[in-house]
Parts: structure tokens; C-alpha cells; sequence
């Protein structure tokens, strides 16, 4: 589905030679399906998203930003990055460090009956001499304060090589709705462990068409 609203118009015809002055309709089971994020994909910036704001505290530096052609010819995407500061070994790394794009919008509706995401996602240590998709980091995907997508480094199949989470769906009761009208969304790299790597091991990640 897209991210936009469409209208219509419909039309409620009477029988032959039959002239109305109203017509009362009563509409029920009524449905939308539709992605409510914005540049899911990315193209030309990164307008509709906010990013985790460049950090040195502590061991790790952490850095998000727009990729122009990250996911391909004419194809952009984000990435964000944890790289230790430390200028020889071991590097170091926070525990519990986040580098992120997050996204809140506004569902003016009722009940959620069903939901789901998807995104596609890719994962790299900068060192490839020494690391492959190995240290103590994870993908994630957080809904409305809820981790509702978990992927750590050793289960990524090879480095710089995209993946989707393919159609996964969200348990109804995540969202607050019709309470609460604002729902936020966040995919990032999260730093598991406090420990130093020898040589570095400098994680990122990258996303593009993400949709909820």
C-alpha cells in the first residue's frame, strides 16, 4: 500500500422514473490499507525522519545519516553507525549505545484491526580481515515503545547484503488508538555489550522502504 489518501465518490442510484430529494447510506465494516510513514523510501533526503543526534560520549561514536545510491543506482537509503573512539586497541564499545531513525505520525482513526511492517535492511563490520557478521549488536525495529523486531549480528546471513523482514505482523494492542492519535516508529543498531575488539570492529547498518 501507498502513503497517501485518495477520495472518491460513489453513487446510489434509485429505480426508474423514481425522483429522491434524499438518500440516507449506511456504511458499515469500513477498512483502510495504507502505509501512514512518509518517504518510506528514502528518495532524494531523508525528509519526515529524525535521527539520532551525533555522540562521542563515552567509548563510542554514534552517527546516523541520509546515503544517496546506498541501495542502489538512483536508489537512497540511511545508515547508522557505532565506531569506537579509542585510538588504539582494544576499542571499546557502550553497552546499551543506539544509533537510530525514528518516524512519528499521526492515525486519526479507530481501532487498529491488523497491522504489520517491513523494511529492508543491510549490516556490515567495517574490519573484513578479521569480522564477519559477528560482535555483540543487533538490528531492531521499535513500535510505540515496543521492540517488535530483533535481529543480532550473528544471525544476518553475509555482510553488505541486503535482506527484508518481508510482511510482519504487529499485535493490535501495541497501538494506543483512538486514544492515542501518535504513533512512533524506530529502526536502528543497538550496542550490547560493554567490550573492547581487537582490531575495531565499527558496525553499521543501513534501511530503506520502511513502511508500517
Amino acid at each position: 500500500p501507498g502513503s497517501g489518501t485518495t477520495n472518491t465518490t460513489a453513487n446510489v442510484s434509485i429505480g426508474t422514473g423514481w425522483e429522491s430529494t434524499q438518500a440516507d447510506v449506511s456504511i458499515t465494516s469500513l477498512t483502510e490499507n495504507r502505509t501512514w510513514i512518509t518517504n518510506p523510501g528514502f528518495d532524494g533526503n531523508d525528509n519526515g525522519w529524525t535521527s539520532s543526534p551525533y555522540s562521542t560520549a563515552g567509548y563510542s561514536d554514534v552517527d546516523a545519516y541520509w546515503v544517496d545510491d546506498g541501495h542502489g543506482l538512483f536508489d537512497d537509503c540511511v545508515e547508522v553507525d557505532i565506531n569506537s573512539d579509542d585510538s588504539g586497541a582494544p576499542y571499546y564499545y557502550d553497552a546499551g549505545d543506539q544509533a537510530w531513525y525514528r518516524q512519528s505520525v499521526t492515525v486519526d482513526r479507530g481501532d487498529v484491526v491488523w497491522s504489520s511492517f517491513r523494511f529492508d535492511y543491510w549490516a556490515d563490520t567495517v574490519d573484513d580481515t578479521h569480522y564477519g557478521m559477528t560482535g555483540s549488536f543487533r538490528l531492531y525495529t521499535n513500535i510505540e515503545g515496543v521492540d517488535v523486531w530483533r535481529e543480532v549480528f550473528s544471525d544476518i546471513g553475509a555482510e553488505e547484503t541486503w535482506y527484508s523482514t518481508g510482511l510482519t505482523s504487529i499485535d493490535p494492542s501495541t497501538f494506543g488508538l483512538p486514544g492515542d492519535t501518535t504513533i512512533t516508529m524506530e529502526v536502528g543498531l543497538h550496542s550490547l555489550a560493554s567490550v573492547g575488539y581487537a582490531p575495531n570492529i565499527h558496525p553499521r547498518a543501513r534501511f530503506d522502504n520502511v513502511e508500517l
